[in-house]
């Protein structure tokens, strides 16, 4: 375990969360069928206008982040301060359930406790750039895997974000789409969520429409930002067309999506799962850079 790593007790598996659709996704089929369905809303029809019209500015403008941050020394963490971290990102955790669950059922979220998550974090690195990345190492219990990678993608996408030179204000946007990514993967069934086996076609279809699903769920948020449900869209999507749920490539994937995209899939990779052990640093980063040449996602990113 790293310095900032947190030992959690096990909690008891809870019952399964009754899914509940909106009301405008009544009469969606099951899946293929219904992934095409939605990969025709108009949802995903207006988010694609204003990605490919180019009217959803994607580039760092502005006073850099990074500019601002401050490192400290791994030897000037107290005890105290590593274990503030330590609470915090477990306080985050606690909330971060509340708030996607809360937004899943229909239930009203206000988005100042989204903006919070983001923002607090975003102090932690202008204070301690690094911790972030250490503190990203702490995994989840069964059934809980879906809010530990929410917070650790969030995260590493502000990382990423802030090394490509956002502003402090990009990144709290595009940290805001990385906490909300996979919000509609609360409307898959978890019999499909936690199967230890490989999904059947259907299945996987079923998976693949928590893209649009999640739309659904973060314009019922008030304020959020419009870019968060370009990353929700597009996190899935791949540089060389080869992603979901349309398929895009290159510049008609907004760039927001592509930096949670790496975070997204670093932490997957370093993160157990039902069919695999995790993958040590090192190696995950080995396979990224092998997806890169693959034309996954941009090289630069």
């Amino acid at each position: 375990m790293n310095e900032a790593g947190a030992t959690r007790k096990p909690e008891k598996k809870q019952p399964a969360r009754k899914i509940k659709l909106p009301p405008e996704l009544k009469g969606l089929k099951a899946g293929e069928e219904g992934a095409l369905q939605l990969t025709k809303s108009l949802k995903a029809q207006v988010l694609d206008n204003l990605i490919l019209g180019g009217t959803a500015p994607d580039m760092p403008i502005g006073l850099a982040l990074k500019q601002l941050a401050k490192q400290i020394a791994p030897t000037d963490r107290t005890p105290q301060y590593v274990g503030e971290v330590t609470t915090s990102y477990g306080d985050a955790i606690e909330g971060i359930k509340v708030i996607l669950n809360s937004m899943a059922d229909g239930v009203g979220i206000d988005e100042g406790a989204i903006r919070g998550v983001v923002d607090r974090f975003i102090k932690t690195y202008l204070t301690d750039k690094s911790i972030l990345i250490n503190i990203t190492n702490t995994k989840s219990w069964e059934g809980e895997y879906l809010f530990h990678h929410t917070l650790n993608v969030c995260l590493l996408a502000i990382n990423i974000a802030a090394a490509a030179n956002y502003s402090q204000k990009q990144i709290m946007e595009i940290g805001i789409g990385a906490l909300l990514h996979d919000v509609g993967m609360l409307l898959v069934p978890e019999e499909i969520r936690f199967k230890k086996g490989r999904l059947t076609k259907d299945e996987w279809y079923e998976v693949q429409k928590h893209a649009i699903l999640g739309l659904h769920i973060i314009e019922k948020v008030g304020r959020i930002p419009e870019t968060a449900k370009f990353v929700a869209y597009q996190v899935h999507e791949r540089e060389n067309g080869k992603g979901y749920p349309k398929q895009r490539s290159g510049r008609f994937i907004h760039r927001y999506a592509k930096i949670v995209q790496i975070a997204d899939i670093y932490e997957s990779l370093c993160s157990p799962r039902e069919y695999r052990m995790p993958y040590i640093p090192y190696r995950a980063m080995e396979l990224l850079i092998k997806m890169s040449r693959q034309n996954l996602f941009p090289p630069n990113l």
